[in-house]
């Protein structure tokens, strides 16, 4: 022997093998996590462009000044009722479950009345900053951090429209229906004029509020004269040329959007933010699905989807696609969805905003011929403007019928169907009575899968 130890060869035991393949796994999984976790959590490459400049003065100034100003308390003794309408907005909307009073069939109850009016006269100081507002450039204030938009005055410009549309109620309930018709227009501009640069939520906010002027003049119009309703139907006609279109409601959307999604994602532990979302409307599957989604794909989802709607948005509804995107994620299809549905409730809004202001002209044709017009292109242009088209048709205007003394005035809805002037109905409990009746479904009620057509008058408001 040359004095040099032989290695013994020998084969690894199965536990040596089961060794070797585990710490070789358990390498490769940590390997796997360190890889998975550095591209789950790469920060996504957006480009956000910087908010447009702020006028200045802005009316949103003035409405904020106004909203320090409103007094919400009532005089000693006064009945609650009157402090809920005005705290709850349930002015218009009383309901047994669905049975909409509309402010004309409210009982004159003086009391009632009475409350009312000195709440508003304690909130007269209000309505002189709301009119300057009115009569000055409004633009949102950007909303592309958490704190600017948890900062942004919702609750303030909400309480403004209920005040505003309060007072016009117990002005025209109290014989002023000029006066009140007033308040109406000036809360129907307001309304048009919230959304201006904000995202979706400032454009709900502005809906309700028009939603709100229009059931005070479905009530009351048919008490104006007829010079009065020309003025109003053209001055509305003015103030809905100025509308946001909904596109652009959408690209503002889509960048506020990202700021904040891009923001939450610097938070520890904000996939389980979201996943919060999954207890009650999502399956567990989703919400796990979201621990193997990364930031990039969460963002590129989301504008990918939010492209997509701006894209149907400039089609007319009937060209539009209808089937809802998949994102494949379920943070993206929360954020989409909202998106979506602004789209037919801007849709809905402009039909009902269009139906007005053609109910007006139709009175005020009628107070001076003393009979309904054959045609719509009787009104233009000495009523308005011009006639305006069915939103839900890719081209023409809405539907006229005269009818001996009456007329029907409707769009066809978004079925697309058009069924003579046959309203869009709902079903609904009448506990009182205690059974089920058939009433004119709401605006916000109405879709693609609901049969009939929106009828001025009755479909509300």
């Amino acid at each position: 022997m040359d004095g040099r130890l032989k290695r013994k060869n020998t084969p690894l035991t199965k536990g040596e093998k089961w060794l070797l393949f585990g710490s070789l796994l358990l390498i490769g999984l940590l390997l796997a996590y360190a890889i998975s976790s550095y591209v789950l959590d790469l920060d996504p490459e957006v480009s956000i462009p910087p908010p447009a400049p702020m006028p200045s003065p802005n009316a949103l100034d003035y409405y904020m000044q106004a909203h320090s100003l409103m007094v919400a308390t009532m005089p000693a003794g006064s009945s609650a009722t009157a402090r809920m309408i005005y705290a709850e907005n349930i002015r218009r909307y009383i309901s047994t479950r669905g049975i909409v009073q509309p402010p004309s069939s409210w009982s004159k109850d003086t009391p009632r009345l009475a409350d009312m009016q000195a709440l508003l006269a304690k909130n007269a100081p209000v309505f002189p900053i709301v009119r300057q507002a009115l009569n000055t450039e409004y633009r949102n204030l950007a909303m592309r951090t958490s704190d600017a938009y948890s900062n942004f005055p919702f609750s303030d410009l909400r309480g403004i429209s209920r005040l505003l549309a309060a007072d016009g109620d117990i002005k025209c309930l109290s014989g002023d229906i000029d006066g009140g018709v007033e308040r109406y227009i000036e809360l129907f501009r307001m309304g048009v004029d919230i959304p201006r640069g904000g995202p979706i939520d400032t454009a709900s906010i502005g809906i309700v509020a028009q939603k709100q002027a229009r059931a005070g003049m479905w009530s009351f119009q048919d008490k104006l004269s007829g010079n009065k309703a020309a003025q109003v139907a053209r001055r509305l006609e003015t103030i809905i040329m100025q509308k946001v279109p909904v596109v652009d409601l959408l690209q503002e959307e889509k960048w506020t959007r990202q700021a904040l999604l891009i923001e939450s994602f610097q938070q520890p532990g904000w996939r389980g933010q979201y996943n919060s979302w999954g207890t009650s409307n999502f399956s567990l599957s989703p919400a796990i699905n979201l621990h193997f989604t990364s930031k990039r794909t969460i963002i590129r989802n989301y504008t990918r989807c939010l492209d997509a709607t701006i894209s149907n948005a400039k089609l007319p509804y009937a060209r539009r696609k209808k089937e809802r995107p998949d994102s494949g994620d379920f943070v993206s299809d929360r954020y989409t969805d909202e998106a979506r549905y602004l789209l037919i409730d801007s849709l809905r809004n402009d039909t009902m905003n269009a139906l007005l202001i053609v109910a007006l002209a139709l009175h005020a044709h009628h107070a001076d011929h003393a009979n309904y017009p054959a045609s719509l292109e009787e009104l233009a242009p000495k009523y308005l403007c011009a006639i305006p088209d069915d939103p839900f048709v890719i081209k023409g205007p809405l539907r006229y019928r005269r009818s001996g003394k009456s007329y029907t005035l409707y769009s066809i809805g978004p079925d697309g169907i058009d069924d003579g002037g046959r309203a869009c109905t709902s079903r609904d409990r009448d506990y009182k009575k205690n059974k089920w009746v058939i009433r004119p479904s709401l605006l916000e009620e109405i879709n693609s899968s609901k049969l009939g057509d929106i009828v001025a008058g009755t479909n509300r408001p």
